[in-house]
């Protein structure tokens, strides 16, 4: 679409979609960027790649997206692992779960 890219996230549990606006009409930042540079990306993102999203979770005609801020294509294999690791660690400080509890 002109104005946004909407893809699909696999985050394990399923398919969150995502959707990425594009604003043409803000000034651009020196931290924001275009619509052209932000469609090149996109195109260049491989099924399987693990990226990392940040934005905000919203509603939309009764379902959950992510309505994304930033997106980084990971290229680090690790980062899979330390993140599993961190919710886990996550989860035992601050909701207090055990590890038979979190399955």
């Amino acid at each position: 679409k002109p104005r946004f890219l909407k893809f699909l996230l696999d985050d394990g549990t399923g398919c969150v979609p995502c959707i990425l606006w594009l604003n043409p009409r803000l000034p651009p930042s020196d931290h924001d960027p275009t619509p052209e540079i932000l469609r090149l990306q996109a195109r260049r993102v491989r099924l399987g790649e693990q990226l990392r999203v940040r934005g905000r979770i919203t509603v939309y005609r009764g379902m959950l997206q992510i309505t994304v801020g930033d997106v980084l294509v990971e290229k680090d294999p690790n980062m899979e692992t330390f993140h599993r690791l961190d919710c886990l660690r996550i989860a035992k400080r601050c909701y207090g779960l055990a590890k038979d509890d979190l399955g």
